[in-house]
């Protein structure tokens, strides 16, 4: 019987950046709209890499620069990490977002969020 079967959760492209910023913040305890923002904008997908000028590239949903994630290697994260299809680049922009958060909410925006306007995000209730 269909009843006896267990549910099929099937996240196609389009959808996985609302599920895994659900995720990831509320693992970091946050607001939600800073991290579906920065996907939103950052506008990478599962397989994209863009190379940069100077010669680093950003890759998959959240764009994550190459140069960034060689920072984090002394934590254990490596770019095989954030090239999975998986939600870690959100688990990891979340985490990013809630540093920032910690070393002071009032400048929020202005670093985490240089290109989204207030009137696209109000940033001031963070």
């Amino acid at each position: 019987m269909i009843s006896d079967l267990l549910p099929t959760i099937f996240i196609d492209d389009a959808s996985i950046g609302i599920y895994c910023s659900v995720e990831a913040v509320a693992r970091y305890f946050l607001p939600s709209e800073p991290v579906y923002a920065v996907a939103l904008t950052e506008g990478g997908r599962a397989g994209v890499a863009v190379e940069n000028t100077n010669g680093t590239c950003d890759l998959e949903y959240m764009q994550f620069n190459t140069a960034y994630l060689k920072t984090l290697s002394h934590a254990g994260v490596k770019t095989s990490d954030v090239q999975k299809n998986s939600c870690y680049p959100f688990h990891l922009a979340a985490w990013r977002i809630r540093g920032i958060l910690r070393r002071g909410a009032g400048r929020m925006c202005s670093q985490v969020l240089p290109g989204i306007t207030p009137e696209a995000l109000p940033c001031g209730h963070f």
